[in-house]
């Protein structure tokens, strides 16, 4: 079955979200902007149709941490055709860089 349209994934990125931010493997994802810490703007390289995506995340807070005492969160306020944000937070829910993040984007 061929995917397209509202069916396809319209971005995704792997990123290292500590120390250098950089970029592990992307999809229609021009760069990550570093907004302090624990904070990040996922850029895309093509605009999405609107800002009625869905965007799914994941990450660990360094290599010996299991991914549930340390997680991404959405930044609520980020969410644009352009970029979503994306936040770390630690196990006492405060911001942290996080080893590993990775994000999904679905919608028109």
């Amino acid at each position: 079955m061929a995917y397209h349209g509202e069916n396809a994934c319209k971005a995704w990125v792997n990123f290292n979200g500590s120390g250098s931010v950089s970029i592990n493997q992307s999809f229609n994802v021009s760069s990550i902007t570093d907004s302090g810490t624990g904070r990040w703007y996922v850029n895309f390289s093509t605009n999405m149709a609107n800002a009625n995506y869905s965007v799914s995340y994941g990450g660990y807070y360094n290599t010996g941490d299991s991914a549930g005492s340390s997680r991404p969160h959405p930044r609520r306020k980020a969410l644009s055709t352009s970029q979503c944000g994306v936040i770390g937070a630690s196990n006492g829910d405060s911001w942290a860089d996080l080893a590993k993040v990775w994000v999904t984007v679905h919608g028109d």
